[in-house]
């Protein structure tokens, strides 16, 4: 059977060995990667920054939201509800 490498975890033990800094791997692994690849992985990690429409978006204006949020249908499950 063939060996197969995990080039994620040999990227990790060559910072663990001294070859290369965290900071320098990051560095060649953010410019190799595309925006798209680089937004995405912030945003899956939670850390991307936001954009000015969302530093401006104003939920207590938002029609859609407040909606939403008074329709008679809406419940808010309480911790004693039971799903099934």
């Amino acid at each position: 059977m063939k060996d197969v490498i995990d080039y994620r975890d040999a990227a990790i033990t060559l910072i663990d060995d001294g070859i290369v800094s965290a900071e320098d791997l990051a560095i060649m692994a953010l410019k190799y990667m595309s925006q798209a690849e680089v937004q995405d992985m912030l945003n899956y990690n939670g850390i991307a920054p936001l954009t000015q429409a969302q530093k401006d978006y104003d939920i207590d204006n938002d029609p859609m939201f407040k909606s939403l949020f008074s329709s008679q249908s809406y419940r808010v499950h309480q911790a004693t509800d039971v799903l099934y």
